[in-house]
């Protein structure tokens, strides 16, 4: 069984850790599509600097754009 996804409630830079830092590549996944789902206008940046940050790869630098402009 997989660990359990951080919630994106209770904290965007543990979510964000688990999405790109996770040892199992489904979890990582899951924990991006939540952070994905948090998106706002109002994070987009401070989760846009998380993913700088952390190392994001190009698939997932594609999905975070493309759900930032769904938004906007």
């Amino acid at each position: 069984m997989f660990g359990s996804i951080a919630s994106a409630s209770k904290n965007l830079d543990s979510l964000a850790e688990q999405a790109l830092r996770d040892p199992s590549p489904i979890t990582r996944r899951l924990a991006f599509s939540r952070l994905l789902e948090a998106l706002t206008p109002e994070n987009a940046a401070e989760i846009r600097s998380k993913l700088v940050a952390l190392g994001a790869d190009g698939d997932q630098w594609r999905d975070f754009h493309y759900s930032w402009g769904a938004i906007s």
